[in-house]
């Protein structure tokens, strides 16, 4: 087994919320350790002015640039469709490799791993997969900011662990016209809200996102049938995939637990 190694701090998770929380902490001049893992698919995301402008607020120049085009968001609430928000196109892997590089040059120690086990016995103790073989930490302090993939508080009831209500996200890609110009959209139905990205480039994004809880999702032979009967309980697809052409092995989905 490899040796424990002690760190004031370890956060899990390389996404926004894990990055800025490292970043605070090493401001304050306390050492962090950062173990994330990559995004092994491609997805889509938008972001909004605000957390643009902690990107600057932090001088993340690396992440800046890995923004794509600033755009209109439709929003259809309660039958309204109002365009009053703009969000950035983003790819997500990019993105959090861009993030990771910004983090390390302020001094963020990142260990690119998987997390394996999680416990506490008076500090916690943490171990991860690398591709240098296994790591283990011991820290005084845990963020655990790995979004869907936080399942262990669960493990620890009460104290002061503090869990959301689980959510899934089931989505497919599409292609669709290059002429069409890049936007997104968001609306909400019975099921849950929807959110679609046009990319400009002849892709669109529909991630529908419900309750993620035991119980609420069918199986993986299921979830195709789920998701078009989602799209059909969804007003607003109907103009959103006019003309488009589902991508072969391209539908996905994934719990997460919302901050």
């Amino acid at each position: 087994m490899a040796a424990e190694q002690t760190r004031s701090v370890v956060v899990m998770g390389g996404g926004p919320a894990g990055v800025f929380s490292a970043c605070v902490l090493i401001d304050l001049g306390i050492p962090v350790t950062l173990i994330t893992r990559s995004r092994p698919f491609v997805a889509w995301e938008g972001l909004s002015e605000r957390p643009r402008a902690s990107l600057c607020h932090f001088g993340f120049e690396r992440t800046l640039k890995s923004l794509g085009p600033m755009v209109a968001r439709t929003a259809h609430w309660n039958g309204v469709s109002t365009i009053q928000n703009r969000e950035y196109i983003v790819e997500r892997r990019r993105f959090d490799q861009a993030l990771l590089e910004d983090a390390a040059a302020r001094g963020v120690e990142i260990v690119q791993g998987r997390i394996e086990q999680v416990s506490h016995q008076g500090s916690w103790h943490i171990s991860c997969r690398t591709a240098h073989g296994q790591k283990n930490f011991r820290a005084g302090f845990l963020v655990d900011a790995r979004g869907r993939e936080a399942r262990f508080g669960r493990k620890f009831p009460g104290g002061n662990i503090v869990t959301a209500p689980a959510t899934a996200a089931v989505l497919k890609s599409y292609r669709v016209s290059r002429k069409l110009p890049a936007m997104t959209a968001v609306a909400t139905f019975a099921s849950g809200w929807a959110w679609y990205l046009r990319d400009g480039n002849g892709r669109a994004i529909l991630q529908i996102f419900v309750e993620g809880g035991r119980g609420n999702l069918p199986g993986k032979a299921g979830l195709e049938a789920y998701f078009s009967r989602l799209v059909r309980e969804l007003p607003e697809a109907a103009a959103w995939l006019d003309g488009a052409r589902a991508r072969i092995n391209r539908f996905r989905c994934g719990r997460r637990r919302r901050p």
